[in-house]
This record gives structure tokens, sequence and C-alpha cells, in this order.
């Protein structure tokens, strides 16, 4: 009688659950695979004395398979640990157009398959069913793009490592994806939903455990089910600005003449309006401003020409501007020197007196040579009588 009753109570409880989770979705009918633990009403189900993690498989109350153990839905009342009022898990990953501000929960499933025969409270002596050193690695592929997965690896020190993924694909549309802040748990029937810190996600092994939360030690059986959810959001992708850079001027002089021959700038994410180059002598007209293509057509045989008033020491600047400011470098400023040009210098002035060959000077000639022969003649007797 006492038998009969207990298979009575067990037959409502399994309806009972059964409508419960059929209000979430239909429920996972995955075939299942030859070499998996299978789930029976029974209670008879042959599983193993020793930790095996997620090998079960047709478990009703929409887990199916097991070894498919990260899931996705949309969020519908923004609370990831309501399993009443959001969708069913997807199994298959998900398509979305990802529209700004929708949210998405990922679910992480993890059973210790051992028989709850072998647990410390059935087999003190011989606990052979725990799993020890259990670790999650749960990732998500954050940032922008159009299609994002996400994954968990489990692994214990006593048990074979097994790892799984889901995805979110965004039907082309580029967003930004990112974690939304607290909205990651655990669960587990022994202490119920408790929070974890943000950085469980891409934050490297994570110790988890049951009967006792974060303990790295977990028994086996179906009352140490583990589950860890956390939600995603997409954003509005972030503007990037990047600022113009002045990049180059070049300047030639002759004399009191300057000659801008070019001005080269990347303009970033900026328009540019133009470029105003200083020449830097102070005067009303020492600041010229370029419109682009004016500044993309300045060349040698192109060049913007300034004419200084003055000689002296001049700094050249030029600068980009722009809608997101006005900008400039060491490289677009530039010091040069200015110089007087030399005065030419004055011809050799011409003899007052041109050379006379006329009569005149003939007469000179002569005259001068009659002297000198005279004066030679007397000196020479005058010697010769000495002699």
């Amino acid at each position: 009688m006492k038998r009969f009753k207990m298979k009575r109570l067990y037959k409502i409880s399994t309806v009972v659950f059964l409508s419960l989770f059929t209000v979430l979705g239909v429920l996972n009918t995955q075939v299942a695979s030859a070499d998996c633990y299978q789930y029976t009403t029974s209670g008879t189900m042959v599983t193993s004395a020793t930790p095996v993690f997620n090998n079960f498989c047709n478990v009703p109350y929409n887990i199916g398979n097991e070894s498919n153990f990260v899931r996705i839905r949309t969020d519908i009342n923004g609370n990831d640990m309501d399993n009443q009022n959001n969708p069913v898990y997807s199994t298959n990953g998900l398509s979305s157009s990802c529209t700004i501000g929708t949210k998405y929960d990922i679910w992480n499933y993890l059973h210790n398959d051992a028989s709850t025969n072998y647990n410390p409270d059935v087999n003190p002596s011989n606990p052979s069913a725990v799993a020890n050193n259990v670790k999650e690695s749960l990732t998500a592929a954050f940032g922008q793009g159009s299609a994002f997965n996400f994954g968990d690896t489990v692994t214990a020190s006593n048990a074979a490592s097994i790892s799984g993924s889901t995805f979110l694909n965004c039907d082309g549309n580029k967003v930004q994806l990112s974690l939304v802040p607290g909205s990651v748990h655990v669960y587990s029937l022994p202490y119920g939903w408790q929070n974890m810190s943000d950085g469980t996600i891409n934050g490297g092994p994570t110790s988890v455990g049951s009967p006792t939360v974060g303990s790295g030690s977990m028994w086996g059986c179906w009352n140490y089910r583990i589950v860890i959810v956390y939600q995603v959001q997409v954003t509005t992708i972030p503007t990037v600005t990047i600022n113009p850079v002045c990049n180059l001027i070049t300047i030639e002089t002759n004399g009191m003449v300057a000659k801008l021959d070019n001005v080269s700038y990347s303009s970033g994410t900026a328009t540019v309006s133009g470029v105003s180059v200083n020449f830097g002598d102070g005067g009303t007209n020492s600041i010229v401003s370029l419109s682009p293509a004016q500044a993309s057509a300045l060349s040698l045989t192109n060049p913007y020409t300034y004419v200084y008033s003055k000689a002296g020491n001049y700094t050249i600047q030029a600068t980009v501007n722009s809608n997101l400011g006005n900008f400039t470098s060491t490289d677009c400023t530039k010091t040069i020197v200015i110089t007087t040009p030399p005065t030419t210098p004055p011809p050799v002035n011409p003899p007052t007196t041109l050379v006379n060959t006329g009569p005149g000077d003939t007469l000179g000639l002569f005259f001068g040579s009659s002297i000198l022969g005279s004066v030679f003649y007397k000196w020479y007797t005058k010697k010769s009588r000495t002699v």
C-alpha cells in the first residue's frame, strides 16, 4: 500500500513539473546519443559511481540533452532569474534583429551525473560521486559585431572536462553588445539564487559547487545541479572621434619673400573647413585662410607667396580648422630668416681724361727724351775725364 502511494505521488509530481515547464515552451525532444545516460521516470537510471558531467539525454522539464548545456533566450521582463515570465531557452542559438536596448539571457547548466548512492551523506566511507575542484570558464564575445558567441568549459580534478557554446546572430546588423552589470547569478537547490561577480564572465576559471556555493565540490545527482545565468544587452555603437592632424608645411625663402609650397594634414573624423597660415610678422594680412581645395593645390609651381616688409626671424605656423576645433603641430611650424637683398655695387667710374695720342703727346715725348739724353751725355763725359 505504501509503495503504491509513493508511485502515485511520484507520477503526480512529474505531471505538475511537466505542466509547469510546458508553460515555458515545448519540451526538448532531441534524439539521444548512443553513449549517453537515458533518463527514465522509473528511478532506475544507470549512471556512474564517479563524476561525469552533463551526460543524460531526454531529460524532461525543458532540459533535453544535457550535452547542449549553453543556451540563449530573448529576455522579456529584465530578470534573468525569472523562468515564468520569459521565453524558453533556445538550444540552437538565436537569430534576432538586435535592436538597441534588447536584452538576452545566457544559460549555463551543470549536472554531475554520478549516482547519489556515492554521495557523502549516503556513503561517507567512499564518497566517490563527488567532483572535486570544479571550475567553470564562461566566455562572451562582447564588443562590436553582427554575430556573438558564448561559451562554457567545465573542469574538475577527477572528471573529464566538457565544453559547450551558443550564439546570437544579429541578421547582419552591426551592434555593440555588453554585459548587464549585476546580472550574473548562480542557482542550485541547496542554496537558491546567489549573486556572482561580473568578472565571472571572461575572467577565467571560477570555482562552483553544491551543496556549498563556490566550494569547488559538487555532489552527484539531480538535487545538486548548478545553473549560471547572465544577461547581455544591445547598446549603441559609441562614436569614435579622431581629431585632425597637421602633418607638414614646406617653406622656401628668397630675399623678402616666403613661398608656401605645401600644407598636408589628415582629417580624422572631423569636417575640415580650411587651413590658416600665420606668417608671423604681426601684420594685418599675416594670417591667410586657405580652403581645403586651395591647400591641396599648393605646389612648387603654384605656391602661396608672402612678401615681408622687413628682415628678421619669423615663425610660420599652419593650423587645421574643423568642426572639432583647430589643430596644429610642431611639424606644421617652421622658423625662417628673411634678409634684405644685397644692393648692386655701382660700376667702376671711367678716367676723367682719355689717353691723348695727338701732337701734344708726341712733342712731350721728344723733349723728355732730349733732356734725358743730355743728362746722360754729361755724366758719361765727366766719368771719362776722371779715368
